[in-house]
């Protein structure tokens, strides 16, 4: 026989007895896994739901249902919820953390709203110790006031595309986007981004997109930009930063769009000669205007570029180039 006496808080000792002291972790709450109506409710009311455009009707059980919950999708089954569409929709506030336990997201879009925080320095205190957050993939906040990624690394094994662009995230490039490796969008223009583009910027291998235009970054481009081999499009224009274009540019072989205009004043102003671009066979979009670029315009401009069908654009104008234009440039005639 086993007896238990709580006495002032302590296990207490019963002579003849066998005694068992019994010590539990309450350092741990455990959560109570929200239904998706309830997850629905939370984001509902933590984004000024009462006044949104087009609102839900949060009393219906019927997640999946257009008409008491427009914007939000579901998978073929029509039971759980994979995707929530909620952009230029009066939203103001928070997202409410619980967002981030729907198991079968996989994409949001809350654009062109005016939320303050994106609740992802929440998650974790709505997960239980063996729970992991929702396999989401795509996040786009564009035109929001956004002003931390504090949190976002908890959902950092699944997101591949992340729009923060028109916001207001100020300083460096946030620490937490080193920690987003499987990213292959980032778009964080038009913010009031400022100091140097980090080094690390080279470490987010995935990368295939990458919009970082209208912030006020100095320094040069780094030349760890080149290990982004799978890059796509590059847009740094209309910033403040200056210096030649590295030559580990040639690394970036899959290149489609690359784009470092100065047009605006007191932005920057690339200098030195002009790259050649010269291992970049899919790259029909280049954009150098309004740099101190100087020299002429390599004879090998685009050698592999073979895509002659294709509308190539070109943007020189406005730097310090001489010369002529190079006879290989009568491959673009249409």
């Amino acid at each position: 026989m086993i007896t238990f006496r709580r006495s002032n808080g302590m296990a207490a000792f019963l002579p003849g007895l066998a005694t068992c002291l019994v010590l539990l972790d309450t350092t741990s709450p455990v959560h109570a896994i929200l239904s998706q109506k309830e997850v629905l409710s939370h984001i509902y009311n933590g984004l000024n739901g009462e006044n949104w455009d087009v609102t839900w009707d949060t009393s219906s059980a019927d997640v999946c249902s257009g008409t008491a919950y427009p914007g939000v999708i579901c998978d073929d089954s029509n039971s759980n919820i994979v995707e929530i569409d909620l952009q230029d929709n009066n939203l103001i506030g928070t997202i409410s953390p619980h967002l981030y336990t729907l198991p079968y997201l996989t994409k949001i879009d809350f654009s062109k709203n005016v939320i303050t925080n994106a609740g992802w320095d929440k998650i974790d205190l709505v997960l239980n110790e063996d729970e992991l957050p929702s396999d989401i993939e795509v996040i786009d906040l564009t035109n929001n006031k956004i002003n931390s990624l504090e949190g976002i690394t908890n959902i950092a094994d699944t997101l591949t595309a992340l729009h923060l662009s028109y916001n207001n995230i100020k300083g460096p490039l946030p620490e937490e986007i080193f920690s987003l490796t499987h990213l292959q969008l980032l778009a964080i223009s038009e913010n009031g981004l400022t100091g140097k583009l980090d080094t690390r910027i080279g470490t987010l291998t995935n990368l295939r997109e990458f919009y970082c235009y209208g912030n006020e970054i100095t320094g040069h481009i780094p030349s760890e930009i080149g290990d982004l081999t799978k890059m796509q499009v590059l847009t740094l224009a209309e910033n403040r930063l200056k210096g030649q274009i590295p030559q580990t540019i040639k690394n970036m072989g899959n290149l489609r769009t690359f784009s470092v205009h100065n047009n605006e004043a007191g932005t920057g102003e690339h200098s030195g000669p002009l790259p050649r671009f010269d291992a970049h066979p899919f790259l029909s979009e280049i954009y150098l205007d309004g740099n101190s670029f100087t020299g002429s315009i390599p004879h090998m401009f685009l050698h592999m570029f073979n895509q002659t069908d294709e509308q190539v654009t070109i943007g020189l104008s406005n730097n310090l180039l001489t010369g002529t234009v190079p006879r290989e440039f009568l491959k673009f005639r249409s």
